[in-house]
């Protein structure tokens, strides 16, 4: 029961950090240059 539940507490702990860290990563991307981009990967920075 203890393995379960630690389990599922995980789960949910990883879920919302994944989010924080997609809309972090995501506003970070919209004020800066988008790593994506080949062309702005290539040139140095």
């Amino acid at each position: 029961m203890q393995m379960t539940m630690r389990a599922v507490v995980f789960v949910i702990v990883g879920s919302i950090l994944s989010i924080l860290l997609i809309k972090y990563v995501r506003n970070d991307l919209n004020t800066s240059v988008p790593m994506m981009d080949p062309a702005a990967a290539t040139e140095p920075t």
